[in-house]
């Protein structure tokens, strides 16, 4: 195994050429090798040489060799080579200026894999010391700055080699990957004075790029959109929220568009196998004897990933790409066939979610399914998303897998409003996620696109046309879930359990008091209460859960409430004794919201059981309840709860600052593994 060296390296040993069959004699060393070993033993073999480092960047690389002269160098040897590294890193940067081609891919060469080298060790102070190490702390702003904007001519400039360019992309991918931790990497500060969006988003559009360094753009642009986002006025993200261009919004969307159908391709591959039949096996294993089925290989993380992030800053914040997707300026599902007006980055993105809603626990899933989340979370409030979201007349077929729909409709016949989907999606993430392994915050998200939905339905009074009970019974599932978690001594997540819980009440609160206003039919407020009744135990459940813990603090309070009669929702009643009783238990403002829910409890169960006891012979039925349901409306009384549609805009900051830092650390660790510099030519 190789030993690091301690004085001056001698690392030719390992890459000269085989012996030469003459007397045992070595064959000469590469003069690229001979010169290197030079510098990294002290010399200075430019010294009075005029011509030195123009002939030197015509020579070939040896990439190896160079990469093994820096990891097998110990970090205060480096520094004691500091002035000699310092002439090789200025050199390099002083000749990007050149026109040659071959020149310019020596020097391209030579800066990645000395960065990406250097970057590897571990300094006590990583920025001080790489920038003394690389060209002095004196000349860092200047040599760095130019460095900066001659590389960025270079992009602009059409007679260069695409070569060249793809392994600048490459070059400034390992400058902002240099650390983990994206805010500690002192150099992304030089591409915050020299702004190259616009030059990175304009080689995004060129022909002939290859589909990965695309995906290193888009992920640039990622990286450098999050540098220092929450601290300073990100030029990149304020370029990414402005960005106008229709040509260049489709290409970035274009990008991101194959890439989730490149991810949906692998997920529906991975789902598909296990649930085929003995016939379509065997039906299979025919087939492959003729031809070789095509086999989907699962993306990177941090093409994924950054996909979402920039697709999420523009759901966010990008009112021209909304606008462009509200009224067709991006490309159709299937091209507009079958009548399709739902633009392919909405059904590529929500098939993702679906695959994701069914298998959110594994690894990498989580954040994909919280990011997922977000970008819902931000569509189903977004007012100038509203009417493309909700209308009944602007339907489409979007697959979302489920146990009950494990392959798409090739016919399409299924078509409902995009907010039809979203709830089909939520719910199914709700019912495959109740094991208490995903964190309460992301159930939260969930739960707080839910409300926008159903609050955006109680504002408009229009009827959604959709089965409501298996949103209900997911909901009700949550509830039981968050009651039986054993937490009381994570203050932090006791208090984000009870909130999701509260949060999920409250939902059923706006069907309780305005349901009729928005529900498909008057049927479909019967089995509201239908299933509030049968999870009657459910919610005792949550409510004794509640009321044990009375250390929490910090739990936002619930609406104010008025007294009402559940046939007429705004006309006030005084309480009977019976809902007297359970308003007194409501001390702790937590029980507030289930005063109402508990009430429809108490006197439908109060009336089935008189009915039982009338009819002791007969067992009850579900017609029989839904009758007995509607026969005691008149005797019920609620309260009404104001103020159940309202809700704080979707903020990032501060909620989400530590998980977006989390994912730049995570994107930043799998594409620091994958990154390889090689010849060029």
């Amino acid at each position: 195994m190789l030993q690091e060296q301690q004085v001056g390296p001698r690392h030719t040993e390992i890459l000269l050429r085989k012996e030469d069959g003459v007397g045992g004699r070595k064959a000469l060393k590469e003069k690229f090798v001979e010169i290197y070993e030079s510098f990294f033993n002290g010399e200075d073999p430019s010294e009075n040489q005029p011509i030195f480092w123009e002939q030197l960047f015509l020579i070939k690389v040896n990439i190896p060799f160079l990469e093994r002269c820096i990891i097998l160098t110990s970090e205060e040897n480096l520094l004691a080579l500091k002035q000699n590294i310092n002439k090789i890193f200025t050199q390099s940067c002083f000749w990007l200026k050149d026109s040659n081609t071959l020149r310019l891919t020596h020097i391209i060469e030579t800066l990645s894999i000395l960065l990406k080298s250097i970057f590897r060790k571990k300094f006590n102070n990583f920025g001080f010391d790489i920038l003394n190490i690389l060209c002095g702390i004196e000349n860092s702003d200047q040599v760095f700055t130019d460095m900066i904007k001659d590389l960025e001519q270079l992009l602009k400039n059409s007679t260069i080699d695409k070569k060249v360019k793809i392994s600048i992309i490459n070059l400034f991918t390992i400058i902002a990957t240099a650390t983990e931790y994206i805010n500690q990497n002192t150099l992304l500060q030089y591409f915050m004075s020299v702004n190259i969006f616009d030059t990175l988003v304009t080689f995004l559009g060129e022909d002939d790029i290859p589909k990965q360094t695309q995906l290193n753009i888009l992920t640039l642009l990622c990286y450098f959109s999050n540098f220092q986002k929450y601290e300073i006025t990100n030029p990149y993200l304020k370029d990414l929220s402005n960005l106008s261009d229709p040509a260049k919004i489709s290409k970035i969307i274009n990008l991101i568009t194959q890439n989730l159908k490149d991810h949906n391709e692998f997920f529906e591959q991975q789902y598909r196998d296990p649930n085929l039949g003995m016939v379509s096996r065997f039906s299979g294993y025919l087939s492959s004897w003729v031809y070789t089925p095509k086999v989907v290989k699962p993306l990177s993380f941090y093409e994924t990933g950054s996909g979402l992030m920039i697709l999420y800053e523009l759901f966010y914040q990008n009112d021209h790409f909304v606008n462009m997707l509200v009224k067709g300026g991006l490309p159709y599902a299937n091209g507009g066939q079958n009548g399709s007006t739902c633009p392919d980055i909405i059904t590529q993105f929500y098939t993702f979610c679906g695959y994701l809603a069914s298998d959110a626990q594994k690894d990498l899933k989580t954040i994909y399914s919280r990011m997922a989340l977000l970008i819902l979370l931000c569509i189903s409030e977004k007012k100038e998303l509203e009417d493309f979201f909700h209308d009944i007349k602007s339907t489409c077929y979007i697959f979302v897998y489920s146990k009950k729909s494990l392959f798409p409709d090739p016919k399409e016949t299924e078509k409902h409003p995009l907010s039809c989907w979203t709830l089909d999606i939520l719910s199914q993430f709700i019912k495959c996620n109740l094991k208490g392994k995903i964190s309460m915050d992301v159930h939260q998200s969930a739960i707080d696109c839910i409300h926008r939905i159903v609050s955006y339905k109680k504002k408009t009074q229009t009827r959604l046309p959709y089965k409501w009970s298996e949103l209900w019974s997911g909901l009700f599932s949550l509830i039981s879930m968050v009651s039986s978690l054993n937490i009381s001594n994570d203050k932090l997540q006791l208090n984000q359990s009870i909130h999701v819980g509260i949060s999920t009440i409250n939902i059923f609160n706006l069907f309780i008091n305005y349901g009729d206003s928005f529900l498909p039919s008057p049927n479909d407020y019967d089995e509201l209460f239908y299933e509030i009744i049968r999870s009657g135990q459910v919610i005792e459940g949550f409510y004794q859960f509640i009321s044990t813990q009375t250390g929490l603090q910090n739990v936002t309070s619930p609406p104010s409430t008025s007294t009402t009669s559940a046939s007429n929702p705004t006309t006030p009643i005084p309480l009977s004794p019976q809902q007297l009783s359970i308003s007194n238990d409501t001390n702790n403002p937590l029980l507030n919201p289930l005063l109402n829910i508990r009430s429809i409890v108490q006197h439908f169960t109060g009336k089935l059981e008189e009915w039982s006891a009338n009819n002791a012979e007969v067992a009850l039925t579900a017609p029989q309840v839904s009758k007995i349901i509607k026969d005691n409306y008149d005797t019920l009384r609620l309260k009404l709860q104001e103020s159940l549609d309202q809700f704080e805009p979707y903020v990032e900051n501060p909620k989400e600052v530590l998980f977006f830092k989390h994912i730049v650390k995570e994107l930043i660790s799998d594409l620091r593994k994958q990154i390889n510099v090689a010849n060029i030519l």
